[in-house]
């Protein structure tokens, strides 16, 4: 996880949340390297594997800045 999202994730009570934001986060970096935007519309994981899966919606152009 450290080379493909720029993080580890220690064993704890809420791991899996934190490696399904890893995996939306790597997503979105990679989306606006190429002028993309998305939005996470569905995120599930089952310990049985471990699968993560995360339906996302993908747009054209940069993110809105906030602030």
């Amino acid at each position: 996880s450290l080379a493909s999202y720029g993080a580890y994730v220690r064993p704890m009570p809420y791991s899996n949340e934190v490696g399904l934001r890893m995996l939306v986060g790597g997503a979105v970096r990679e989306a606006a390297a190429l002028g993309f935007q998305i939005s996470p519309l569905f995120s599930y994981y089952s310990y049985h594997g471990p699968v993560f899966r995360v339906m996302l919606q993908v747009s054209r152009g940069q993110p809105l800045e906030h602030g």
